[in-house]
């Protein structure tokens, strides 16, 4: 795999393939080198955006591996980490969850080192944080941390992403400092080991930047963007779907700090990205026109805003597997642009049925639930319907309550709080 470390993609492709082709010629002993040559072959096209032909190549790898070794053999927990991951990718979370703790059992009863079972249990724990399980995650991801630092030394690139994993946790709970020393110690390692132009340095540099602009240090995190952009462009291509993620992001630390004229044709060219490279009614196109739309309400350019939010509605309405956070948060965001428009009758549904997806989902005390509930009461008052609004209101206020307090218990000595 040096030729992937390099980025040299096409040439790596062109070699796995060719080992592929040998191992398929040649059946009996050489099955396990053809599910090695597929599994490689799978985390290129993982790395560069091609999941349809990463899971083709991991799924037969798995099914190579369970006939040829059972299925409680170490390494067809080494196919089920990585099926799984294409999973999470998707947003099919109960699937990824129910492969990564097969391959957690067999890992666990089956240890063949540390390093496995650590990646296994950092997995677990990502998916978990993903899910806002974070009570569930945490020990995971501790215990993964120690395991690849007391194996592997503190400079690996696997220490690098149990780093981020515990900053993720740490961001959760609005530890932001604390987060911030752990994702630039993780930047540093996986720097030094592949170094400053390579896809992996680009994702640990999107980490840090994520994390500047929730600490409210959004020319900070451009910086950081603007880099991992040029990276992506310089490996991939200018028009490749993973350069959108960069031109987003980029947009995002524009938008926070009110520069929406340098926003704005970045986010322009993420959308044409995706549509030409996802198609129009994919979930990613969805993101893409929720986004755009977001900025120009913000700008006051609510009649633009509003036909790419209804859009990006449709397309996440009909989105298999649904994915009902996504789907309210566009939900609000065109019941604020109809609200604004004027037209509180139309707005009014729509917040209802985004607050009954986030009670659902994340329950009641969540941010984006307490927003749905203020924006419902909005929409009720718009329409003289102030009882139904002081109601939604009063529920807000309890669930901010309860949100506050459990941060507070969350954090050690409740007095020196994070900032």
């Amino acid at each position: 795999m040096i030729l992937v470390a390099q980025s040299r993609f096409d040439a790596a492709e062109r070699l796995l393939l060719r080992a592929v082709a040998t191992y398929e010629q040649r059946p009996g002993p050489r099955q396990q080198l053809l599910a090695a040559g597929l599994t490689n072959l799978a985390t290129l096209y993982g790395s560069i955006g091609r999941t349809e032909a990463a899971r083709e190549a991991t799924t037969r790898a798995l099914a190579i591996r369970e006939a040829a070794l059972g299925p409680t053999h170490p390494d067809v927990a080494v196919s089920l980490n990585a099926l799984a991951q294409l999973a999470v990718g998707e947003r099919r979370y109960a699937e990824a969850e129910a492969l990564y703790r097969r391959a957690l059992a067999i890992d666990e009863a089956k240890p063949v080192d540390d390093g496995r079972l650590a990646r296994s249990l950092s997995n677990l724990g990502e998916l978990l944080g993903i899910e806002r399980r974070y009570a569930d995650a945490a020990p995971l991801i501790r215990r993964a941390l120690q395991l690849r630092e007391a194996a592997l030394g503190p400079d690996h690139p696997d220490v690098a992403t149990s780093l981020t994993d515990q900053a993720g946790l740490f961001e959760a709970e609005g530890r932001l400092a604390e987060a911030e020393p752990l994702l630039r110690r993780a930047l540093d390692i996986i720097e030094g080991a592949v170094g400053g132009e390579h896809i992996a340095t680009a994702v640990a540099l999107d980490n840090l930047g994520d994390l500047l602009v929730l600490r409210e240090r959004p020319g900070d995190a451009a910086a950081r963007f603007a880099r991992s952009l040029a990276i992506r462009q310089t490996v991939l291509g200018r028009d490749h779907v993973l350069v959108a993620i960069s031109l987003d992001r980029l947009a995002g630390a524009f938008a926070a700090d009110r520069k929406f004229a340098e926003a704005e044709p970045l986010l322009r060219r993420s959308l044409a990205i995706r549509e030409a490279r996802r198609g129009r009614d994919h979930w990613e196109t969805a993101l893409s026109l929720h986004r755009l739309g977001a900025l120009l309400g913000a700008q006051g350019r609510v009649p633009e805003a509003e036909p790419l939010l209804a859009r990006a509605v449709t397309i996440r309405e009909a989105q298999q597997p649904p994915d009902p956070v996504r789907l309210a948060e566009a939900l609000n965001d065109l019941g604020n642009a109809r609200l604004t428009l004027g037209d509180a009758k139309a707005a009014e549904p729509l917040f209802a049925r985004a607050l009954g997806l986030l009670d659902k989902t994340l329950g009641a005390d969540d941010d984006l639930t307490i927003a749905a509930l203020g924006n419902l009461a909005t929409a009720y008052r718009a329409l003289g319907r102030g009882e139904e609004a002081d109601a939604a209101q009063a529920r807000a206020k309890r669930g901010a309550g309860r949100a506050i307090q459990r941060r507070l218990e969350r954090w050690p000595g409740h007095d020196d709080r994070p900032t």
